[in-house]
Parts: C-alpha cells; sequence; structure tokens
C-alpha cells in the first residue's frame, strides 16, 4: 500500500538511490516525484502471522514492518497493482534474499546522508558566528573548506527544482506571450525562488545552471552538507523537488573546487552585507567580522573627485573607492 510520507525523506531518498533510482517491482527507471515506497510483508500483517514470517526467513528478532530490509522503492502504478496482497512462500522468500543483498548499498548511502545531516548542522553554527561577528572571513573559509573539501567532507549534492507554466497564476501566465515578457518573469521567478531556497535551506550551495524550455522552466542548485530532511520540509510551491544526485552524476567532467569557493564567499557576504550601504555593501567587515566600520567622503581639491574611504575600528582593515 502506498505508505510515501510516512518514512523520513532521507531514507527513501537512501533506498531509491541505493537500488539504483529504480522500481524494486519492475526493474525500470522511477523519478523522485513518483518514488513510492512499498512494505514486502504488508503493514498490516497480523502479529502472529509476522512472527512466523520473521521465524520462516531468518529475519531477527529485532526485524520491524517498517525496518529498511523491509522497504523498497517502486513507482506508483507498482505499488497501487500491488496493493496489500501477500506474496507466498516461494516468492516471499525470493523477495526478501534480493533485497537483503542489496541492503550494502543502502546502507552506505543512509551513512553518507547521515554525515550530511551532522554537518549541516555545523554549518547553521557557523553562520550564527559569522553574523554575530565572532568568526572572520579567513576563518570561516578555513572552517567551510575543512567540511567541505574531497577527502575530508562530502561532494555536493545537486537538486534540480522544477516549475510548470500551467501552475502559474493568469497573470504571469499573459507575461509569457510576448518573448521579452518571458525573459523578465523567467528572471524574476528564478529571483525569487533563490531568496526562497537561501531563507529555507541554510546549507552552503550555489546555483550550477538553469533551463527555460517553454514549457517548463527548472534550475539546479549545488549543496554541501545537505540535510535532505529539508527538502521535505520546503515550502515552495508552484516549484518541485525533481532530482536529487551527486555532483559528478550529473557533471561527470567538471570539478567543483571553483564552486566551493564561491559558494563560500557567496554565503560569507550574505550575513555581512548591507544593501543600504550603496558605495561598499558592507554591514560588518569582511576580515574580522566586526560592526564598527568608519565611513568617510573626502573631495581631492585638485580634480574634484569624490573619494569614499571604510575602515574597521576593531582591526584597522580598510578601503577606498572613487
Amino acid at each position: 500500500m502506498p505508505r510515501r510520507k510516512n518514512q523520513p525523506f532521507a531514507l527513501r531518498l537512501a533506498l531509491w538511490r541505493g537500488n539504483g533510482k529504480r522500481c524494486f517491482f519492475c526493474e525500470d527507471l522511477v523519478e523522485l516525484a513518483d518514488l513510492e515506497i512499498d512494505h514486502l510483508i504488508p503493514h498490516t500483517t497480523p502479529a502472529t502471522e509476522l512472527a512466523r514470517l520473521v521465524r520462516v526467513h531468518g529475519l531477527g528478532a529485532g526485524f520491524r514492518v517498517d525496518d529498511r530490509r523491509n522497504l523498497v522503492p517502486t513507482h506508483a502504478r507498482c505499488n497501487r497493482r500491488k496493493g496489500a496482497q501477500r506474496f507466498s512462500e516461494s516468492s516471499m522468500r525470493f523477495y526478501l534474499e534480493t533485497w537483503r543483498a542489496r541492503q550494502h548499498h543502502i546502507r552506505a548511502e543512509a551513512e553518507r546522508l547521515k554525515r550530511q545531516s551532522e554537518n549541516d548542522g555545523l554549518l547553521a553554527a557557523i553562520a550564527m558566528r559569522i553574523e554575530s561577528g565572532l568568526l572572520s572571513m579567513d576563518e570561516s573559509v578555513r572552517f567551510l573548506s575543512g567540511i567541505g573539501k574531497p577527502g575530508i567532507g562530502q561532494e555536493p549534492t545537486v537538486v534540480s527544482f522544477g516549475l510548470n507554466q500551467e501552475d502559474l497564476s493568469r497573470r504571469d501566465q499573459r507575461e509569457l506571450r510576448t518573448t521579452e515578457g518571458a525573459v523578465r518573469l523567467y528572471d524574476t521567478l528564478l529571483q525569487r525562488f533563490r531568496a526562497t531556497i537561501a531563507a529555507q535551506l541554510p546549507s552552503l550551495h550555489v546555483q550550477t545552471d538553469d533551463d527555460r524550455n517553454g514549457e517548463t522552466i527548472s534550475v539546479r542548485i549545488a549543496f554541501w552538507n545537505l540535510d535532505v530532511e529539508r527538502l521535505d520540509r520546503l515550502d515552495i510551491a508552484p516549484w518541485e523537488v525533481l532530482e536529487v544526485a551527486g555532483f559528478t552524476e550529473v557533471y561527470p567532467e567538471s570539478g567543483w573546487d571553483h564552486l566551493f569557493a564561491n559558494a563560500t564567499i557567496q554565503t560569507y557576504h550574505a550575513v555581512i552585507s548591507n544593501e543600504d550601504d550603496k558605495i561598499f555593501g558592507l554591514s560588518r567587515c569582511p576580515k574580522c567580522g566586526n560592526e564598527a566600520l568608519e565611513r568617510a567622503s573626502h573631495p581631492d581639491p585638485r580634480d574634484g573627485d569624490l573619494y569614499h574611504m571604510i575602515r574597521c575600528q576593531k582591526c584597522g582593515w580598510g578601503d577606498w573607492t572613487q
């Protein structure tokens, strides 16, 4: 029976990716949006029958129907076709043994997602320290590099988000009637969406590309150490999550070191930037993170040019511009 939302998103993702993104029953690829999770031994199995099956198939005393050894990824249609029917003894043995042989892939994927979740908490903590002025730019880059670079952390997870034009408001759909209006609308939609993601997902991230094909608009964002459970709690309608994959799966011939550097700086400046400062755009010192910034403007008596200066009263960092 469909119990798609009764399992944590990280578990559903581990089952799906650990099985090669394929349906357990028909073995065809299944899209994330169509993914459902089925119980090999039905959730409605009476306790006495469940105890017998556990004994007969050697599942162990700790086995539960919601154990990942009993949960398989399926298409919605395959799940509906099976429903709550029980397999014959021989079919059940075959399915349980087949799924048992794939558990090491499931465990590996679950452990990877768990590490991401733990590091996601660290990223939230560092963001607060930057915002409070306790961590400088150099210190934050060193910290983030320690949990993000190859060999220590994880490669980024690329999440694809999509929006169907049919889900837009009538007002927005009218904008699509002209090329100029469509370009303007797409830019606005992406800008709003990126702001929404930044507000709801504190993980270090950077956009990698977007696609506009006339019917849908999609965007890919690379996240470092993302707690995927956050994806299940996003309020992004009418957008939806289309795909979750490792960076090298999506971009097999591209490196991501430069993206990590860009994301680090982008995230740092997101918490120290000040839109009210039209000249330097800073609310905190980019060297030490302190708010004690002194600003001044002086005209050059020789040529009349106006020079703007900024200096940190704590560490002495300074900059100037015309």
